[in-house]
């Protein structure tokens, strides 16, 4: 009872939260770049980040591109409509 609570690390939270939404922001820009490669060497990268982008059955995951979307506060479904327009694509 005598021990005293160190409490230094609170101060640092919205620091470190900031940075974890850049790093994930991050994530969803290349993941867009990726889905935007055209050429048979990247035809791997873009059916990966396509399919992370487009697929809604792993939605309650941590790292699903819906969950980081409302970690960022942001609509997947208007990045997905975007990226649908920009490819020429028809995704549902």
């Amino acid at each position: 009872m005598g021990e005293n609570l160190d409490l230094s690390d609170i101060d640092a939270i919205p620091e470190d939260f900031q940075r974890l939404r850049n790093l994930w922001a991050e994530v969803i820009r290349v993941a867009i770049a990726d889905a935007q490669m055209s050429g048979r060497n990247f035809s791997g990268y873009r059916k990966d980040a396509i399919n992370w982008i487009f697929d809604d059955g792993r939605a309650k995951e941590v790292n699903s591109f819906v969950s980081i979307c409302g970690l960022l506060d942001v609509s997947p479904e208007q990045i997905r409509a975007r990226l649908r327009k920009m490819l020429g694509m028809r995704i549902s």
